[in-house]
């Protein structure tokens, strides 16, 4: 299976490469509505883009603040490329290694996705972090609280196009080599779904209508 969608998608990593459009695709609605956070993660965007370095040593410092094992515990979806999480570990567009390896083009493959993974990334942890303390401020325990910080983990993956494929989530994979991008297809359709809202912690609800 993991041998088909890695075949599937070389057309599809490369026709997405060359580019840095995380900011006005899957990040859009963040990059709008949550400036700072947006030129926060642009500029680790630029910093990643050019060195395979610095984007690994994000990932190690990342594991060593306190906000990670909340937001993971939370069910945040942190793309982890090239890592031993898998094709299931990677951006819906970059759902394959050849792409990578192929000459000349595979570097720019890399790149292109380092651009793409590292502004997400970023985007995700900090909204989720600013989010949380003010909640915390607020009164939550992420102890006791549990509810709610998954709440805000599955809003902020739904704003930046991880939404969630309810009972085809164990499917995605398959999904993936049919639909272009069927959990940004997924996340855009909650985003307009009065019903998603309800479903969500008050706070949480409350951020998402803004």
């Amino acid at each position: 299976k993991d041998l088909i969608t890695e075949v599937i998608n070389i057309p599809r990593s490369i026709i997405t490469s060359f580019d840095m459009s995380a900011p006005l695709r899957q990040g859009v609605i963040f990059t709008t509505t949550k400036p700072k956070s947006a030129i926060a993660a642009s500029k680790e965007m630029f910093r990643q883009v050019f060195s395979e370095k610095n984007f690994q040593d994000w990932f190690k410092a990342l594991k060593s603040e306190p906000i990670y094992r909340l937001a993971k515990d939370s069910k945040l979806y942190i793309a982890e490329p090239g890592l031993a999480g898998g094709l299931a570990a990677k951006e819906e567009r970059f759902m394959t290694n050849i792409a990578s390896k192929i000459p000349i083009i595979g570097r720019l493959v890399r790149a292109s996705e380092r651009a793409y993974v590292s502004y997400l990334n970023k985007l995700r942890i900090d909204v989720f972090k600013n989010l949380s303390n003010k909640f915390i401020k607020e009164g939550a325990d992420p102890k006791t609280d549990v509810d709610l910080f998954e709440s805000l983990a599955n809003f902020v993956n739904t704003a930046t196009g991880r939404g969630d494929l309810g009972k085809l989530n164990r499917s995605s994979q398959i999904l993936n080599n049919i639909f272009f991008s069927p959990r940004l297809i997924a996340s855009r359709a909650n985003m307009l779904n009065p019903a998603w809202y309800l479903k969500q912690s008050k706070p949480v609800r409350r951020e998402a209508i803004k």
